[in-house]
């Protein structure tokens, strides 16, 4: 079995009817129950997400010293993923040709904020927004990087103020990714980036492990496939102009002479586990 992320049970929080965030349809299919997460999909256009959809606000108290613990246990190693997604989806140049390198960049769901760190030593006026207090804490006292210690939508950030907004591994944990999508939309100065890394519910891994498939865990809300991932991009104001996949087979699974060509194979065809998708603000 591969290893799977952090993740908490499913708690008693409230729980909302929701509609699906990419074709609207109300009806859904059940298919798991993972440590009390219903896991359903849309008959309309194949989303998965959980079903009925816990409440933002509650789901925001999961997260804690534990979490915090599980961040700086495996900071660099996370950090050089977002480098390394960054790099392939030609981030440092299309900020470049766009006038765009040294603006101010909002890292959402930041954790330690290693990234924002990073950024600022290169010119950047970077900052983030982190909902785990004990985490955010630790970027602001042991870095001296600014975070708010909020959701996106309690920040309050004026309008058009930033030139790229960032949110790796994030968007899957939120109840209503739509309002999401049109906050980034509206703080994203005209010329603006958007950067979404989130796992791929079309890549190989998912279609082999099934239920098992290491991001079903009750703290993915939303898993998103590529083609509807996109979808919900462009209808939400965004138009993608680059994306990449990575990762076939988990680390552990295989020997590293199988490993290392079904990773290849995955990332040629765009059948990785997890994407990045580097959209601009129409």
């Amino acid at each position: 079995m591969p290893v799977r992320t952090f993740s908490n049970p499913a708690g008693n929080e409230r729980c909302l009817g929701y509609a699906c965030p990419i074709c609207g349809s109300s009806v859904f299919s059940f298919l798991w129950e993972v440590e009390g997460a219903r896991f359903h999909r849309c008959c309309g256009c194949g989303h998965l997400q959980q079903y009925p959809v816990p409440v933002q606000e509650e789901l925001s108290l999961r997260y804690g010293e534990e979490y915090l613990s599980y961040e700086l246990s495996n900071e660099e190693a996370f950090f050089s993923l977002m480098t390394k997604a960054l790099d392939d989806v030609g981030f440092s140049s299309i900020t470049t040709s766009r006038g765009l390198a040294g603006g101010r960049f909002l890292d959402i769901g930041c954790a330690t904020g290693r990234l924002i760190e990073h950024l600022r030593e290169h010119g950047w006026r970077a900052e983030g927004v982190e909902v785990c207090s004990p985490t955010a804490r630790y970027g602001i006292e042991h870095r001296g990087v600014p975070i708010s210690i909020s959701t996106l939508e309690q920040s309050a950030f004026g309008d058009q103020v930033f030139q790229v907004v960032h949110a790796s591994h994030l968007v899957e944990h939120l109840s209503d990714p739509v309002a999401f999508l049109q906050e980034a939309h509206r703080i994203l100065d005209r010329r603006g980036l958007l950067v979404l890394t989130t796992p791929n519910s079309a890549g190989l891994q998912a279609r082999l492990f099934g239920s098992g498939w290491r991001s079903v865990i009750p703290d993915h809300i939303h898993l998103f496939g590529r083609k509807n991932f996109l979808s919900l991009l462009r209808s939400n104001g965004f138009s993608p102009i680059s994306w990449k996949t990575w990762g076939g087979i988990a680390k552990g699974l295989a020997p590293e002479t199988i490993k290392r060509p079904v990773d290849r194979f995955a990332k040629l065809s765009g059948l990785g586990d997890v994407m990045i998708v580097l959209s601009e603000k129409r």
